[in-house]
This record gives structure tokens, C-alpha cells and sequence, in this order.
């Protein structure tokens, strides 16, 4: 059974987006097309995705899995970094999700620490597949005017001094029977466009496109084939763990 949670942010307080809640639904139109009941999925929009109610959701997917299960938590919205205090941090850098009570501080924002502590509690059986529509790099290269980056810049941020693991603290607690599909590298910015008119992750459109286009295609080729369609705007989406044997079977299959 495939169980998912859907996180959409637009109205930020800072830097608000147009194409996350877009991107939730045809996340959410993808799922149904595969058969997934609607009750398997949980959606957070907007004033419902608190830091507190996306963990609580998040805890209580990953409490859902039982054997067999394929958990999806997808993200859509701003990312940063904040400083941290975790001295195995290199760079002295915390990577975040920008929940919609975002307010540039620790305190609300969703750590890569916060989410590695959840992901550890998957039942053994149960498969996990992340997917972030969302960056921490604050680069906005080649950013035209029917773009936007999703990254949310931080008073309090020192200047990228290196380029360092992406998600570090969430890929280390990472099994053979989980992934992290991310809209690009650590040093890239994701990015929403327009498709028909209609503003959507980059990411997200291309990625949904190809995985419904051909049945059964393997994550990592679905990745491949999405690098190849958001190469143009300088993103180059990525899995963690690279070597997962969970990349190289059909989309939210089972480990």
C-alpha cells in the first residue's frame, strides 16, 4: 500500500511562491492515477503546514508503515540554512524546510536533523521515499522574470563557505529501503516556472510528466531524463544514497 504525505507552501510571509500548491496537485493527481485511495493521502496546504502539524504528520506516516508499505513525503516550497550548533556540521550549517510559520530562526524551521529523527523510526519492511521540491543554496543564477527560486535568504546566514553534503544528517540515516529525490544539487537553486500558463516547480512538472508517460520506469532513470528537461534553468535533481537499490525500481515500489 502506498501512504503519502503532501506539503505545499505559497504564502510565505517573505518571499511568497505561486506554483507549490500546484505542484501538491498534481503530485496528488499522479498518486490517483497509480491507484492510491485518497484517504492514503494526507495533504497540508498553506496555514495547515506549521512546523508542528508537518512533523506530527510526518510521525505519524512513518508510525502508518507496515510491511510492504511504500511512505512518500513530498515537499513543495522555500528551503534554507540556519546556523548550527551540531559540531559534526562542517560548515557550521543546519539545511531546512521552510514551514508556513517560517520566521528566519531555528526555532521554526524544519531541520535536516528534525527529519533524520523521524526517518529513523521506519518499520522494517516499510519503504520511504522523500521528494523535495525545495533548496538551500541562496545562488540564483539565470533567474528570469517568469521565475522563482526556493530559497528563502536568513538575516543571520554567513556567506556558503564550501560546497558540503546535501542533507547531510538525513541521508546518513538513510536504509536500503529509503531515498532522497531532490529538485537539485547542493549548490543549485530549484526553481518555478510557468507550464501552460500555470506556475509550477520545475522539478515537479517535468518529473510527474515522465514518470506518467512510461509505466514502470526506475527512479533513477525517471531522475535522469528529468535532469536532462530542467538542465535549462541550471538544476540537477539528485538521489541520496546514490548507490540505493531502491533507485533502480519503478516509483514508490516496494524495497
Amino acid at each position: 500500500m502506498i501512504r503519502a504525505l503532501l506539503v505545499g507552501i505559497n504564502e510565505y510571509k517573505t518571499k511568497p511562491l505561486r506554483g507549490a500548491l500546484n505542484d501538491v496537485e498534481r503530485m496528488r493527481a499522479y498518486l490517483k492515477s497509480r491507484g492510491v485511495a485518497d484517504g492514503a493521502v494526507a495533504v497540508l496546504p498553506e496555514a495547515q503546514a506549521t512546523k508542528v502539524k508537518i512533523e506530527q504528520s510526518l510521525v505519524a506516516l512513518l508510525n502508518s508503515g507496515e510491511p510492504g508499505d511504500h511512505l512518500l513525503f513530498y515537499f513543495s516550497g522555500h528551503g534554507s540554512q540556519q546556523p548550527s550548533a551540531d559540531p559534526d556540521e562542517s560548515d557550521g550549517l543546519d539545511e531546512v524546510l521552510c514551514p508556513i510559520d517560517w520566521r528566519d530562526d531555528p526555532e521554526t524551521s524544519l531541520s535536516d536533523n528534525r527529519i533524520a529523527e523521524i526517518v529513523a523510526s521506519l518499520r522494517p519492511g516499510a519503504s520511504l521515499t522523500l521528494v523535495f521540491d525545495a533548496c538551500h543554496s541562496g545562488d540564483g543564477a539565470a533567474i528570469g522574470p517568469e521565475q522563482g527560486t526556493r530559497f528563502q535568504p536568513t538575516s543571520s546566514r554567513p556567506p556558503r563557505r564550501q560546497k558540503r553534503a546535501r542533507w547531510s544528517k538525513v541521508r546518513a540515516t538513510l536504509s536500503e529501503g529509503s531515498m532522497l529525490v531532490a529538485a537539485c544539487a547542493d549548490s543549485e537553486t530549484a526553481v518555478e516556472a510557468r507550464f501552460e500558463f500555470v506556475p509550477f516547480g520545475v522539478f515537479t512538472w517535468h518529473f510527474t510528466n515522465i514518470l506518467s508517460q512510461e509505466e514502470g520506469l526506475t527512479v533513477r532513470d525517471a531522475v535522469k531524463q528529468t535532469g536532462v528537461e530542467v538542465k535549462q534553468h541550471d538544476m540537477h535533481p539528485q538521489i541520496d544514497p546514490p548507490s540505493t537499490a531502491l533507485a533502480d525500481k519503478p516509483f514508490l515500489a516496494s524495497a
